[in-house]
Parts: C-alpha cells; structure tokens; sequence
C-alpha cells in the first residue's frame, strides 16, 4: 500500500496529470487502492465479524466485487494504457 501512495505521489507531481487516463499505473493503483480499502478491515477483524452476520456478509460481498473491479481495473490498464517507452 505504501507503494501504491508514493505512485499516486509521483503521478500527481508529475508534468503528464492531465494524461492520466494513458497512464497504465494509474489504473492498477486505483484498482488496488480500492481492493485494499473495504478487505483489509475484513480481513483484520475476520473473527469479530462473524459474529455479526449482516455486517459479514456486507464486507464479503465488497470482498467479491472489489476483487472483480480491481482485475477489470488491471485488463484496462493492459488493454488501454499506452506504453511509457
């Protein structure tokens, strides 16, 4: 996750912000910033959750669909991004 801040960092401060949606990084760090934000409380309290089925379930349904948009964030990033070389 640090590594994915300083990404955002860099794009932020870089000369081409205006051209972010070519940037294939961009995509990726969305995808795993957005994976990480709702699983990683899900993960951590596993245990107290369970007890709490509703709240449960609502976290491993974010579970489920944030993993499905972080690869989709990703096939974008490959299929549109434009290569940096």
């Amino acid at each position: 996750m640090f590594l994915v801040i300083k990404e955002y960092y860099n794009q932020i401060n870089s000369a081409n912000i205006l051209n972010f949606q070519e940037n294939r990084m961009f995509y990726i760090n969305l995808g795993v910033t957005l994976f990480y934000i709702g699983t990683l409380p899900f993960f951590t309290f596993y245990s107290l959750l369970r007890a709490y089925l509703p709240i449960w379930n609502i976290y491993f349904d974010y579970f489920l669909i944030s993993g499905i948009v972080m690869y989709v964030l990703f096939s974008i990033s490959f299929i549109w991004g434009k290569q940096n070389s």
